[in-house]
């Protein structure tokens, strides 16, 4: 198992992707580009990850809970049945990411662009979505308690709705 951020780092340089099931808790990691690289099962749990690269990433059943992705580049991303609790997405670009099945409860998505990312089955109980782009978003069954969809809303054009419901608002 790996433990030590450093050296994920240094093995990344050198071309290695693979590292599944690290233990990096509070790490800081702000703007490292880590495209591509396999954390599937990892513990990140309260790390610092603003504008973090991990477009392309397979981060399956991650725990990245009460950490910051704000502004961090997570299209195309596998987050499928990830941990994400607390966790701040700000500005973030999840276009094409997996959430599905993910715990996003309490999560802050403000002004997040979350273009034909797959939400299907997610919690998204009190999640933040003002202004979230959900441009052709998929949220079948995805829990939506306690958000609320009034103040600043988000983006909605063709969003599958967690009744199956196509839904068209915002600006």
């Amino acid at each position: 198992m790996f433990d030590d951020v450093n050296e994920i780092l240094r093995r990344y340089a050198a071309g290695e992707r693979e590292f599944p099931n690290a233990d990096i808790c509070d790490s800081e990691l702000e703007g490292v580009d880590l495209s591509g690289i396999n954390l599937s099962g990892a513990e990140l749990a309260d790390s610092d990850l603003t504008g973090i690269n991990l477009s392309g990433a397979n981060l399956h059943d991650a725990n990245i809970s009460q950490g910051s992705l704000s502004e961090a580049n997570l299209s195309g991303t596998n987050l499928s049945e990830a941990f994400l609790c607390q966790t701040g997405f700000q500005k973030a670009n999840l276009r094409g990411a997996n959430l599905s099945g993910a715990n996003l409860s309490g999560v802050h998505f403000g002004d997040a662009d979350l273009t034909d990312a797959d939400l299907t089955g997610a919690d998204l109980t009190g999640a933040v979505l003002r202004l979230a782009n959900l441009t052709n978003a998929d949220l079948t069954n995805a829990v939506l308690e306690e958000v609320s969809l009034s103040y600043k809303p988000p983006i909605f054009c063709n969003t599958i709705m967690p009744d199956g419901s196509i839904k068209n608002s915002g600006s």
